[in-house]
């Protein structure tokens, strides 16, 4: 009979420890699903930013493909003969159409050759008037003279168009 004494000595109630591991498993939950909402949230943000470069990158690519299409480019090469100064050339090169023949600038017909360049430029910036056009002057052999020929000519065209940039290339 002894026997029988102990075990009814042993009954526990469970009830209470049941009740402690459900509270500690409904924190542990809720830690978890705060846990997992911050990280869509980040990665969220991360998405969002990736999204904006790719935008980015992509406007970018446009720009370099695109880039005939959205800017015309005019430069000017200005040279002089070493042997006679006095005779001078200067190219013209925008796009496809560029002049392969310079245009040959002397003392007697320096008036001439400058009101061609005039007219050369007067309407390529006259016909992308739907783009802006960069004008670079490479300076790297032109002599004084034409350097400021060219600068005044240049500014001329600056104030009757809105389209037109400039840019000096020194080298």
């Amino acid at each position: 009979m002894m026997r029988h004494k102990q075990k009814s000595a042993l009954n526990f109630d469970l009830t209470p420890l049941l009740d402690v591991i459900f509270i500690v498993l409904m924190v542990v939950m809720c830690n978890r699903s705060v846990g997992e909402n911050k990280e869509i949230a980040e990665l969220v943000k991360e998405n969002d930013r990736l999204n904006s470069e790719n935008r980015v990158l992509s406007d970018q690519i446009y720009a370099e493909e695109n880039k005939d299409d959205l800017v015309s480019n005019v430069v000017l090469y200005a040279d002089y003969e070493s042997e006679n100064p006095r005779t001078r050339h200067i190219w013209l090169a925008h796009g496809e159409d560029s002049l392969t023949e310079p245009v040959t600038i002397t003392p007697e017909t320096e008036e001439e050759g400058f009101v061609r360049i005039r007219e050369e430029l007067e309407g390529y910036v006259t016909e992308s008037t739907d783009k802006p056009v960069l004008i670079v002057l490479d300076e790297s052999r032109i002599l004084y003279r034409d350097q400021q020929s060219l600068d005044k000519m240049l500014d001329e065209l600056d104030q009757n168009h809105t389209n037109l940039y400039r840019r000096k290339k020194q080298e």
